[in-house]
């Protein structure tokens, strides 16, 4: 789970990633994620899954807590 914070220096919310280390690099990318501010079409959040499977756009099955675990109640 990636949090949004504010930063009311500029006014504006940010995804930041906790769990990396500084200049962490996504398999196949050259440069490091920037994870104090995590360009938001980095990183599919929650909300707008839910809004894409919903609106019929992905499919649920692609989001599931863990591949491992067949609870309905957690996808």
């Amino acid at each position: 789970m990636i949090p949004d914070v504010w930063d009311p220096a500029e006014r504006r919310w940010r995804l930041v990633e906790p769990e990396f280390e500084e200049g962490w690099t996504p398999l196949g990318e050259t440069r490091p994620l920037p994870l104090t501010d995590v360009p938001r079409d980095r990183f599919l959040t929650g909300t707008r899954a839910w809004r894409l499977c919903r609106d019929g756009q992905a499919d649920p099955e692609r989001f599931v807590v863990a591949p491992g675990v067949e609870r309905p109640s957690l996808r």
